[in-house]
């Protein structure tokens, strides 16, 4: 969805540009006309003076708008209504986003599910300085659905994808200097969700942590946003510089089960310490051990959750999961975990070509023992491969193993039924949605699959110096794929995109590659937009245009040359473009915020 203050922006840039051609006429120079501030973070508009994205010399691994011919000059109709760019009547962008699922190209088996199906999930944010600057930040997903997925702002300080698995996801902003901020962001499939870091007009969020008796804690750890503080003899921690927004703090102390809290905060509004008060309860233990062992050589992997399923997660308070899981259970022994939470708790295990029996185990744990749980595997369903180059086995190859629904496969294997049980708490990897093995010595190498969800997956192997690379599709229920491996081609290709022939004006477009936002610019009546600079493999393709989607997932194979995907229709609102009274609308953010929706 788009915000108020962008729609104001794009409207107050279209009034600048139109006064800077006035002014160059005139010989008058003027300084840029800064944006109005809110309650709100700050969300930026399109930067003023923002050059087009030219076809031709891109920039390394930058994605390239159509060359943007003919006048770029602002337009005015008689009642003083602007137009946009190029005289367009259009002052909506039309939002591409590209992203990356398999970087090779493979053939696909009839009926297969494209990669990253249901990765609809979107997030939208910007990272701004004390000063209102846009930053230069990154931003990482440390647990969750997404783990290991990292987006960069762009030169306004925003940053965004669309092809995020569903789930409650831990993210970490960290700006230039150094500083970082931690946040869990729920992803619901098909929405939007906001992560906006405004380091000016932060806050300080103070507390007091006690034990169940009422004592004060000295000497916790405790993290707000990720950075760390420690009580003093009166249990009282404090940590200042945190931005507006709903800051995590987690606490830690041996002997005590580790704590999570989020809590919301305003712009410039401190928590006081009595206002914030943590109990911590005595810890628990687990020792974790396998009996009846089956499938590959290796460790197995635990999984902890509460007793009830995700839904039991706890809210605003409870316990880090993620910060305990996934466990290593090694090949011969056991494990033992401390700092959990006393109460009943579920257990379930992950071994590659096995499964556990029973699927799960409950055990209810005691404040100050440790319990135990042993756990059977059985063989179970397993996908097995081999990694050849032309036809002799490769021993040693990474081999990596993507379902291409993951939410259905991690949904089946933490044994919920409903998706939407993810969003309750932070997920671990589950192995048979996503899992990286290595080859034996002939080459060969074995995944576990579930056979309850019935998915495609996708199998890409490399060798350890990247000097080979090679991937395969497989079917619902194939067990037995080779994976012919060559030298990486270093290839760029290029996706047009055929727009209708009923466009009669300019398109304002915005396009983001792998979550990273590329320079706006305008596609003339008579052009199709060509985004260059692709790499060779499998993306995933989808395009909206004021919230409407123009083009669901599609899956897109990009080798050298162009490929070519038929846009069949915009909105009315693309091709017509917007009335005077909506453009004026827009500009003034309209009497009634929601007068679009």
């Amino acid at each position: 969805m788009r915000s108020k203050q962008k729609t104001v922006f794009i409207a107050l840039t279209f009034v600048i540009a139109a006064t800077a051609v006035a002014a160059l006429k005139s010989g008058t120079v003027f300084a840029p006309v800064p944006g109005q501030a809110d309650d709100a973070p700050p969300v930026p508009g399109r930067k003023e003076g923002a050059r087009p994205a030219l076809r031709g010399g891109p920039e390394p691994e930058r994605a390239e708008l159509a060359d943007v011919r003919g006048p770029r000059a602002v337009g005015r109709i008689d009642d003083g209504a602007p137009l946009g760019p190029a005289g367009t009547t259009v002052i909506y962008p039309l939002e591409v986003d590209l992203s990356l699922g398999l970087s090779h190209a493979v053939a696909l088996p009839d009926g297969a599910e494209p990669i990253r199906t249901g990765a609809n999930a979107r997030i939208e944010g910007a990272v701004m300085g004390s000063s209102g600057q846009p930053l230069d930040a990154t931003v990482e997903f440390l647990h969750g659905p997404n783990q290991g997925r990292t987006l960069r702002t762009d030169a306004e300080g925003r940053f965004g994808a669309s092809d995020l698995w569903p789930g409650l996801s831990l993210v970490r902003a960290t700006a230039p200097n150094g500083l970082t901020v931690e946040r869990e962001v729920p992803l619901a499939r098909l929405s939007s969700s906001h992560m906006h870091i405004s380091l000016a007009n932060t806050s300080t969020v103070a507390g007091t942590v006690k034990d169940e008796r009422g004592r004060p804690i000295d000497g916790a750890l405790v993290k707000v946003d990720g950075r760390p503080s420690y009580t003093n003899a009166e249990g009282i921690f404090s940590i200042s510089g945190v931005p507006a927004g709903r800051p995590l703090i987690v606490v830690e102390k041996d002997g005590y089960a580790l704590a999570r809290r989020s809590a919301g905060l305003g712009f410039r509004t401190n928590i006081p310490p009595e206002r914030l008060v943590i109990t911590l309860a005595r810890e628990a233990s687990l020792t974790i051990a396998t009996g009846r062992r089956a499938g590959v050589e290796g460790p197995s992997y635990a999984v902890l959750l509460p007793s009830g399923g995700a839904d039991f997660a706890g809210g605003d308070s409870g316990f880090p999961w993620f910060m305990v899981n996934p466990i290593e259970v090694p090949a011969s022994g056991s494990v033992k975990v401390d700092g959990l939470p006393p109460g009943p708790l579920t257990v379930r295990l992950f071994h590659r070509g096995a499964r556990s029996r029973p699927a799960l185990k409950t055990v209810h744990l005691t404040a100050g023992k440790t319990g135990s749980v042993t756990i059977d595997l059985d063989a179970g369903p397993t996908l097995r491969g081999t990694v050849v180059r032309d036809g002799v086995p490769v021993p040693g190859a990474i081999v990596e193993l993507e379902a291409a629904n993951q939410t259905v496969a991690a949904t089946a294997g933490i044994g919920e039924r409903n998706p939407r049980a993810l969003l309750s708490l932070v997920t671990p990897r589950i192995p048979t949605a996503r899992d990286v093995a290595r080859a034996d010595a002939k080459g060969r190498f074995e995944f576990s699959r579930d056979p309850d969800a019935l998915t495609t997956y996708y199998v890409s192997a490399r060798t350890a110096r990247g000097d080979l690379v090679g991937a395969a599709a497989v079917a619902p229920g194939q067990s037995e794929v080779v994976i012919e491996v060559a030298p990486p081609r270093e290839v760029e290709g290029q996706l047009v995109l055929r727009l209708p022939t009923s466009r009669h004006q300019g398109l304002p477009v915005e396009v983001r590659v792998n979550g990273t936002p590329r320079d706006p610019g305008v596609v003339l009546a008579s052009e199709d937009l060509v985004i260059e600079g692709l790499e060779r493999g499998l993306w995933m393709l989808e395009a909206r245009w004021d919230g409407k989607s123009v083009l669901t997932q599609t899956s897109v194979q990009i080798d050298e040359g162009a490929t070519e995907v038929r846009v069949p229709l915009l909105p009315e609102g693309a091709i017509a473009g917007q009335s005077a009274e909506e453009r004026r609308r827009a500009q003034s953010g309209g009497p009634d915020p929601n007068w679009r929706r």
